[in-house]
């Protein structure tokens, strides 16, 4: 049995880390329209992209261990599958909606509750961490605007 759960993964495996290569692949080509100091940022992404679908496919064609073959099927509870893209989906729009920061606070805060997660102060502090951060790199060191909502036009006003 072990070793139909690693064959039923090793398709799915495959197919994420050929989609990784060819979101990459996008992102970089898509990069060359923009000038060289903004290119940068989503060429770095692509870069990154890039070698985890490698990573990844390479894994499959030289072997996994022992761990792995015992793992459960990728797709063993597609509801949770439909569910998390459901939920990246939800955050895309909701940061267009409300803005980065809210949305990204919402999204951190919803996705460990739903997973079971029970210590919401550890990760409220985690999430309100990270934007800090993020705030902090992004907006004020390297100037760049963040999704616009009402948390962001506050920060204007601050920064």
């Amino acid at each position: 049995m072990a070793l139909s759960r690693a064959a039923g993964r090793r398709p799915a495996e495959i197919l994420c880390a050929v989609l990784w290569l060819l979101i990459a692949a996008y992102v970089w080509q898509t990069a060359a329209s923009f000038n060289p100091t903004s290119a940068s940022f989503p060429r770095a992404l692509a870069l990154l992209l890039g070698l985890f679908g490698l990573v990844q496919l390479a894994r499959q064609f030289i072997g996994g261990t022992a761990a792995e073959e015992g793992a459960a099927p990728l797709f063993a509870r597609p509801w949770r599958l439909a569910f998390s893209f459901l939920l990246v989906f939800g955050y895309l729009l909701l940061m267009n909606t409300i803005g980065y920061i809210a949305a990204s606070l919402l999204f951190g805060l919803l996705v460990p509750a739903l997973a079971g997660f029970g210590r919401w102060r550890f990760s409220l502090a985690v999430v309100v961490g990270t934007l800090v951060f993020i705030v902090l790199v992004f907006h004020v060191l390297l100037q760049r605007p963040l999704p616009a909502g009402l948390i962001e036009h506050w920060l204007e006003a601050w920064f």
